[in-house]
């Protein structure tokens, strides 16, 4: 149990720093959005049912959610619950791949202020470094917890 907690501690922290760094690019609104809907997706499509207004917190908050819930999925090793990440992270790839373009007009477009100034080129690449080093992360414990997981008394 303490594994899971400390997992997802890990996730809540790994979604702040991405959160932090994607609200830095956003500029104020003259930026891009891309890296934090990518840091939360698909948690930003809950502004598709809530009040437009809340899509700031949604997409703040969304990213440490969504990545401790997948840290706590990522140590689960019975059955069916097992299969809970990797349906998680494919919710979340596809997203990427699928969702952003078509909301925000392609990738192009999206990212032409990822890399306008020096400042906006450092951000970008610590955001990319943590974000892959996140995904390694994760799917590493997931990997790890295949067979010396959590038992089942613990859930």
């Amino acid at each position: 149990m303490k594994k899971a907690i400390l997992i997802s501690i890990g996730g809540i922290v790994y979604g702040v720093v991405l959160s932090v760094l994607s609200f830095m690019l956003t500029g104020a609104g003259h930026g891009t959005y891309v890296l934090i809907l990518v840091s939360s997706v698909p948690v930003f499509l809950l502004n598709a049912i809530l009040p437009e207004n809340l899509l700031f917190i949604i997409l703040f908050f969304g990213s440490p959610i969504l990545w401790a819930v997948a840290g706590l999925f990522s140590v689960w090793r019975s059955g069916r619950r097992r299969l809970v990440f990797p349906v998680v992270m494919a919710a979340h790839y596809s997203g990427i791949i699928l969702l952003i373009p078509e909301f925000y007009g392609g990738w192009r477009q999206s990212t032409s202020h990822l890399w306008g100034s020096r400042d906006e080129q450092i951000y970008t690449l610590l955001w990319f470094a943590l974000y892959v080093s996140g995904q390694i992360a994760l799917w590493v414990v997931y990997r790890a917890n295949k067979h010396t997981g959590m038992n089942k008394k613990y859930l």
